[in-house]
């Protein structure tokens, strides 16, 4: 665990970041290093030019872009757009975050009942490259609503701390989040803190999404996962 919260940024505009539960979360300095076997790629602030067309297939690729910019996008590769609200973080901490939140969903899942293919199921299903990501305290979780539009997929985990058992507050509360999406799928992982945290992970429906960012239906057995 401490591996994987105490990962920092490195200098530099171009960072490449990958995770595997074998291999841990590893940094590159080129795409042409990174596994093609790995679970997760991250691409910070990758030049707008770059696609994953020439670097090979990944399962899951990550563009983690400071302004949302339209790209090449291969049918599993997505976009976070950096925003300081309402995390309030520069964009190197919000990389940070970002990369320890999803690869902590692979490597510490808990109770309720969560495991990889909640993730995989996310993922292939959404209808956007462009997906939301957030994280907030629990409490704060709670009082969300669909008044934005909502999500077509999500993926909603709680973060409690390794000492703290699963609680019923966790298990009962959760099915709120139903309301926030056609779909909702996710449980409980574990972080080393003591406040509890929501990760959100998703497709806003929204009619702002530039064409390009839109997936290609495409045959879900003909796509890699990590199930």
């Amino acid at each position: 665990m401490y591996d994987i919260f105490s990962f920092k940024q490195g200098l530099g505009d171009f960072q490449i970041h990958s995770y595997d539960c074998d291999s841990g979360l590893v940094s590159h300095l080129s795409c042409e290093e990174v596994d093609p076997d790995v679970s997760f790629v991250f691409l910070a602030n990758a030049p707008v030019d770059f696609s994953m067309s020439c670097a090979g297939l990944f399962t899951y690729v990550f563009y983690l872009d400071t302004e949302p910019v339209e790209r090449e996008f291969l049918a599993q590769n997505y976009q976070l757009v950096y925003s300081d609200e309402p995390c309030g973080l520069g964009y190197d901490n919000w990389v940070e975050m970002v990369v320890r939140y999803l690869c902590a969903c692979l490597k510490f899942p808990s109770m309720p009942a969560f495991d990889w293919h909640d993730v995989a199921s996310v993922l292939l299903e959404v209808k956007q490259h462009r997906l939301h990501f957030n994280v907030m305290p629990f409490e704060d979780s709670l009082k969300l609503n669909s008044a934005d539009g909502g999500f077509n997929r999500l993926l909603a985990v709680v973060f409690t701390s390794m000492e703290r058992a699963p609680c019923w507050e966790v298990v009962t509360e959760f099915n709120r989040y139903d309301g926030l999406a056609d779909l909702v799928a996710g449980g409980a992982a574990k972080h080393p803190y003591e406040e509890r945290l929501v990760m959100f992970l998703g497709d806003k429906i929204c009619s702002n999404k530039p064409t390009i960012s839109t997936k290609n239906p495409l045959i879900p057995v003909l796509l890699r996962a990590i199930y």
